[in-house]
């Protein structure tokens, strides 16, 4: 009820763990006259909880004295509940990223930032993967063509399924490591699309060339299955992320 809520009476509904975190952010507000933005979670009325947003600011008067304080409070459980269902699926995802037995390299467009690499590419190539921050970070490549010719950056599959926006298949290249020692590897590139069909970046594989090169790729049959899982999590959030009206206290 109003009667309830008001002063530090709305304190009592919100979840133990949350009033310890957000009872200081809120006597410090009211103390200084900051404005405050606090998420905590509520019990309702069948004894669950729910995640709630709430701001306010004070209004002042011409000589700079607080008169009264405005709030807005805000429903924000299935953003919160979006939020962790993308968390669970991108834990998921990279745990695949790190045990799949073939080397994995990620790649932002337009200009080819390697985002991530796992363990066994940098096993393959036989030298860690800079980050694009760092100097040589390009430079760090070594592949060779079939006439010995090292190939520049912006020729690896990588970055021409950025640039020419189609999946490059199988290309056996030589690989010099970092101990000298060359190895032959097989580099397989395709484009991330967004939705609108933009190129977002590009995932390479890597593999030995002896098995590598002969393996196939996945049916276009499996294609709707994985489209549809990603799908459904971007979903979640958009919906969560759906225009909503706050509400007045």
């Amino acid at each position: 009820s109003q009667e309830q809520s008001s002063g530090d009476g709305w304190l009592t509904a919100v979840h133990p763990e949350d009033q310890q975190r957000i009872l200081p952010l809120w006597q410090h507000s009211v103390a200084s006259g900051e404005p405050v933005d606090i998420q905590y979670r509520v019990r309702t009325p069948d004894g669950s909880f729910k995640w709630m947003r709430g701001r306010g600011a004070p209004r002042r008067d011409e000589h700079g004295n607080i008169i009264r304080w405005y709030g807005v409070v805000e429903d924000i459980d299935d953003l919160k509940r979006a939020e962790e269902l993308l968390q669970q699926s991108q834990a998921s995802l990279l745990a695949v990223f790190h045990a799949v037995p073939i080397g994995i390299v990620t790649a932002t467009a337009p200009e080819g930032r390697v985002l991530l690499a796992n363990a066994r590419a940098e096993l393959l190539l036989g030298h860690p993967i800079l980050h694009p921050s760092e100097p040589m970070a390009e430079q760090c490549w070594r592949a060779l063509d079939d006439t010995g010719r090292p190939l520049a950056w912006n020729e690896l599959p990588l970055l021409r399924a950025i640039r020419e926006g189609r999946m490059v298949r199988f290309e056996k290249v030589d690989y010099c490591q970092a101990d000298g020692a060359r190895v032959s590897l097989c580099l397989t590139a395709a484009p991330i699309f967004s939705r609108h069909n933009d190129v977002l970046g590009s995932v390479m594989t890597i593999t030995g060339a002896e098995t590598g090169c002969s393996m196939d790729l996945p049916q276009p049959s499996a294609l709707p299955a994985i489209k549809a899982t990603v799908q459904g999590s971007s979903a979640a959030v958009r919906r969560a992320m759906a225009p909503r009206t706050p509400r007045i206290s």
